[in-house]
C-alpha cells in the first residue's frame, strides 16, 4: 500500500472517528436540552404555585375577602373595601393569566383541572366578574378564550395550548 492509499485511509479512519465523536456530542446536547426544558417547566410552574401560595396567605391574613372570590359576595359600598376587593379580583386575573400563558411549558394534565378552577372563581364572584367586564382586554387573548367561553370544549383547551406553545417558541427566538 503506498503514501496515497494510507493517506486516504488515514482520512477515512479520522472522518469516522469525528463522526462518532460528533453524534456522542449531538446526544448529549440532546440530553441537556430536555433537561433545560424539564427545568424550565419546573421553575413556570412552581412560580405559579407561588402566586397561588401568597393569594393562601393573604386570605389567611384578611379571611374577610375570601367570600367575595368563593362565596358570591357584592362588591362591598365602602370605598376602600372596594378597591381592596377589586385589587384581588386583579390579583386572581393575573394569575390566570399568568398560567395560560405559560401553559405550554405547564403539564398538559393541569392545564383542565386549572380551567375548571379560573372559571369557577369568576362564575361565583361579582367582583371578578365586573373587573373582568370591564378590564378583559388587558388580558391576553388566550385568557379571554378560556373565561368567555366557560363552556369551552377540549378542542379549544388544545388551540389555547397551542398559541401558547407558539407565542413561547416566539419569544425563544426574539430572545436569542
Amino acid at each position: 500500500m503506498g503514501a496515497p492509499e494510507w493517506i486516504a485511509l488515514s482520512s477515512d479512519v479520522i472522518l469516522l472517528l469525528t463522526m462518532a465523536v460528533f453524534a456522542y456530542q449531538a446526544r448529549q446536547m440532546a440530553k441537556q436540552s430536555r433537561d433545560v426544558v424539564k427545568s424550565t417547566r419546573a421553575s413556570v410552574f412552581q412560580g405559579i404555585t407561588d402566586q397561588m401560595l401568597r393569594l393562601d396567605q393573604l386570605f389567611i391574613a384578611r379571611p374577610e375577602l375570601r367570600p367575595f372570590m368563593y362565596d358570591g359576595h357584592p362588591l362591598p359600598t365602602d370605598p376602600l373595601e372596594r378597591t381592596r376587593v377589586l385589587a384581588l379580583a386583579e390579583t386572581f386575573l393575573d394569575l390566570f393569566d399568568n398560567f395560560v400563558v405559560q401553559s405550554a411549558s405547564i403539564p398538559e394534565d393541569l392545564f383542565e383541572p386549572w380551567r375548571n378552577y379560573a372559571v369557577s372563581v369568576l362564575g361565583s364572584s361579582p367582583a371578578m366578574q365586573f373587573f373582568w367586564n370591564e378590564n378583559r382586554d388587558w388580558y391576553s387573548e388566550m385568557l379571554q378564550q378560556v373565561l368567555d367561553g366557560h363552556d369551552s370544549s377540549r378542542a379549544e383547551d388544545e388551540l389555547v395550548r397551542e398559541e401558547a406553545a407558539d407565542a413561547w417558541d416566539d419569544s425563544k427566538i426574539h430572545a436569542g
